[in-house]
């Protein structure tokens, strides 16, 4: 899975990681920390998606800061997309996990949000 991430042969990682979920296997810390390497600001909204639910799949196999840094990522992502839904369910789930939005964070979603608001 790393060398398709690295390959930049993304689209056949998440093959894999449904592959390995067809044979029993579930995702763990290792397979989330692969998986939001490859995505980049061109990822869609399904990839972003896919990684908020491996997330909480895998949420035991976490220690804090890594559960933090791997949200953190995907909210990066996800704030260069143009997708406000999605990125406020990002938020939410942040939220329900108990991790707080970085300084950075926070910032950039006041910027777009006030952006979203300006006509």
């Amino acid at each position: 899975m790393d060398a398709l991430v690295r390959d930049k042969k993304v689209d056949q990682a998440w093959d894999l990681l449904q592959d390995m979920r067809n044979i029993g296997l579930q995702p763990d810390k290792f397979t989330c920390s692969i998986l939001l390497k490859g995505l980049n600001k061109q990822s869609g909204n399904q990839h972003i998606q896919s990684c908020l639910e491996i997330l909480l799949e895998a949420t035991g196999n976490f220690d804090a800061n890594l559960k933090s840094a791997l949200y953190h990522t995907v909210f990066q992502v996800a704030v260069q997309n143009s997708d406000d839904v999605l990125l406020m369910q990002i938020v939410a789930q942040m939220r329900q996990e108990s991790i707080d939005l970085n300084d950075t964070a926070q910032r950039k979603l006041r910027e777009r949000l006030s952006s979203a608001v300006r006509p």
